[in-house]
């Protein structure tokens, strides 16, 4: 609201080509609609709001209930060691030094060699127990364990959630656009990321299918910023009937760096592209900017600080 945009809270039901249907029946009547949903674990997400926490203090309530949940379990397991999996082990492992961590998938996988060969590093000097396979269990079983996929048994109170990525657009389409929705529930977009069989659509972020032999940034902030400046600028275009539209300009080769890792809040890896005798400065650059406050330092004013909040 700080910029001028009115906000409402509440589930989207229904997508149409020049509307969006809100849970409540309230219909949004739009000349263009952006669709920004991401996408989200299908067994749960750890840092998404459920859909009872529709407050602020409701998700802060959620949070410490969270805590709670892992500051009484003995031994953790992450299923999914991708950045967000990897993260959350090196942050429970750091709060609580004492507790069993296992981190099981595929390491770092969209990271470069060195950034995966350091984090690794990092992560199994502070303790972290690294292991192959998936975990397909949200729970452990009556014997407090979990069986990988590749048969290994861990000791488990609490099984975390960070892999299968899901996405909802079959859901909330209606039959004008359905064509456009991929097996997966993201969205088929043409270059200037409208949908390829609506000119009044456009999405941004993790919901946009990935063209074959494309690349989209690992880290979701990032190409949901970058998507969206080539949407809000598209969307101007549409509406005051100008043109050509811009292409969104996809990599063509996997997108490593920038990438900034936390692990707690005194330990970071950074790759952000420099010559391997500069890892060091990479690493006290992620501290500084991500560790210490997860870029709040330097974001703040883009969420509102000094204007609704303090």
């Amino acid at each position: 609201e700080f910029v001028g945009a009115d906000f409402m809270q509440g589930a989207v039901s229904k997508i149409g080509p020049t509307s969006v249907t809100v849970a409540n029946g309230t219909v949004l009547n739009a000349d263009c609609v952006v669709v920004a949903i991401g996408g989200q674990y299908a067994s749960g997400a750890i840092w998404k709001p459920t859909p009872d926490q529709t407050t602020k203090e409701e998700r802060i309530a959620g949070f410490r209930s969270e805590r709670e949940r892992v500051k009484a379990s003995r031994s953790v397991v992450i299923a999914g060691a991708g950045l967000a999996g990897v993260e959350v082990a090196g942050e429970i492992k750091s709060a609580y030094p004492d507790k069993k961590v296992t981190l099981v998938g595929t390491f770092l996988a969209g990271t470069s060699e060195g950034m995966r060969k350091r984090t690794k590093t990092a992560i199994t000097k502070m303790g972290v127990i690294l292991s192959d396979g998936r975990v397909n269990e949200s729970e452990p079983g009556e014997d407090g364990k979990v069986t990988t996929s590749t048969g290994e048994s861990i000791d488990a109170d609490l099984v975390l959630n960070a892999a299968g990525f899901v996405f909802a657009g079959a859901e909330l389409v209606d039959e004008a656009l359905a064509t456009d929705v991929t097996k997966r529930g993201q969205f088929n977009c043409r270059a200037t990321l409208q949908l390829q069989s609506c000119d009044t659509v456009f999405c941004c972020g993790d919901i946009v299918a990935v063209p074959q032999g494309c690349y989209a940034d690992v880290k979701g902030i990032a190409h949901a910023e970058a998507t969206a400046k080539t949407v809000a600028a598209n969307v101007v275009k549409v509406l005051s009937k100008a043109s050509p539209l811009s292409d969104f300009k996809w990599s063509k080769k996997p997108i490593t760096n920038p990438c900034m890792t936390a692990l707690g809040t005194k330990v970071g890896i950074g790759d952000l592209g420099m010559p391997r005798f500069m890892s060091g400065i990479e690493n006290k650059l992620c501290r500084t900017m991500k560790c210490k406050d997860y870029y709040m330092s330097l974001q703040a004013k883009h969420f509102g600080k000094g204007k609704t909040w303090d």
